[in-house]
């Protein structure tokens, strides 16, 4: 478990993809700016470095406070269910080490005041979204089934469950439409302002620049009847340095392809997290996970979620990491064709350095005074 220990401790890994989706987001042209991260940035008349703060004008957006408290849930709630799948039984072997930092007791105190005092546990947001108990059911209806699809009384035909889904009749026709998921923060908007105060105020961060180049944007003027053209300064992401790459693909790509192999639809149980990726990927010019569909552009053997229902956006592909273009230059399961738990687990128990473990214990122990008397 210390792969998925030190996977799930790496918090800049939610940081930073939330930080890069608001910071690189022009609220004047949001479609352009989300499509390729470019934004204006008037420097030096209207700002005063060459290109924004990271820490801080990223955590200055009023976007970012919900965005990262609505990320850390959906992970939090992952971070759940692998615990109660991996760890030996009783404990939380993964969430226990979530959230240390070189901060010492203040870390310590900050962990217990947000997990503890406020009941933001990952257990207690496992238990109030119902996804945890959801992901257990569908795991022991597997094994009890042979490792069949199907099985108990929340899952799907395809093997994913439907914890959030409210089947409905209506005209005779049953329609799956979306219930509110129960996988909020306690107190966000107290936690939200004491995260983006520590990140503005923090000396060592406040002066770190985002990774960014400028670009030339060709503007025509339309009051100009002989549209002259006019530069501004822009500038756009720099997605080849490593802030990119540890927190897409070696990052929120990991969570995803965990929750979408333990049955999670992802559209459904983890939005933001999936609406980072695709949206920082357009920059990339990877496809890390499928694109989002309207059922309308769905293939015939793609399969979705509900029922096609005119005029309204349904639960769309299942398998939007497994299928992905570019999904072996991630970590995540999928790229080592690993997508059962069982297979994770043998994948995990691995010896990196290629040793067999029942020799190893049979050696030590003939070594042993003890055993060797026998």
């Amino acid at each position: 478990l210390a792969f998925l220990s030190c996977t799930f401790n790496a918090t800049t890994q939610l940081l930073h993809p939330a930080i890069l989706a608001t910071l690189f987001h022009d609220p004047a042209n949001p479609e352009k700016s989300d499509l390729s991260g470019i934004i204006p940035w008037n420097y030096p008349h209207a700002h005063k470095t060459p290109y924004p703060k990271l820490y801080v004008d990223g955590t200055s957006n009023p976007e970012f406070g919900p965005l990262i408290m609505a990320l850390a849930a959906e992970i939090y709630v992952l971070m759940d269910a692998c615990d109660a799948l991996l760890s030996p039984a009783g404990m939380c072997t993964i969430s226990s080490t979530h959230g240390g930092g070189s901060g010492g007791s203040k870390s310590s105190w900050g962990k217990y005041m947000l997990e503890q005092l406020t009941k933001n546990h990952p257990r207690d947001l496992g238990v109030r979204s119902g996804v945890t108990e959801a992901i257990v059911q569908r795991e022991h209806a597997l094994l009890f089934s042979g490792g069949g699809g199907g099985g108990g009384a929340n899952s799907n035909d395809d093997g994913t469950f439907h914890t959030f889904l409210d089947e409905k009749k209506k005209g005779g026709d049953v329609m799956l439409e979306q219930q509110q998921p129960r996988t909020r923060f306690h107190y966000p908007n107290i936690l939200q302002r004491f995260l983006c105060h520590a990140l503005r105020h923090d000396a060592r961060l406040a002066h770190t620049l985002a990774p960014a180049e400028p670009v030339v944007v060709v503007v025509v003027d339309d009051d100009n009847k002989n549209e002259k053209k006019k530069k501004i300064r822009y500038i756009q992401p720099k997605t080849n340095s490593s802030i990119f790459s540890d927190a897409i693909p070696n990052g929120l790509c990991i969570y995803l392809g965990l929750g979408e192999m333990l049955g999670m639809t992802l559209e459904r149980d983890m939005p933001q997290t999936l609406a980072i990726v695709r949206k920082i990927q357009r920059w990339m010019g990877k496809e890390y996970v499928l694109p989002s569909f309207h059922h309308d552009n769905l293939k015939p053997n793609q399969s979705t979620g509900g029922k096609k229902k005119k005029g309204k956006r349904i639960w769309m592909i299942k398998q939007v990491v497994k299928g992905a273009r570019d999904i072996k230059e991630t970590t995540a399961p999928q790229a080592f064709d690993i997508y059962t738990l069982n297979e994770l687990k043998d994948f995990l128990d691995m010896n990196p350095f290629a040793e067999n473990k029942q020799t190893c214990v049979e050696r030590n122990l003939r070594q042993c005074q003890l055993v060797s008397r026998l």
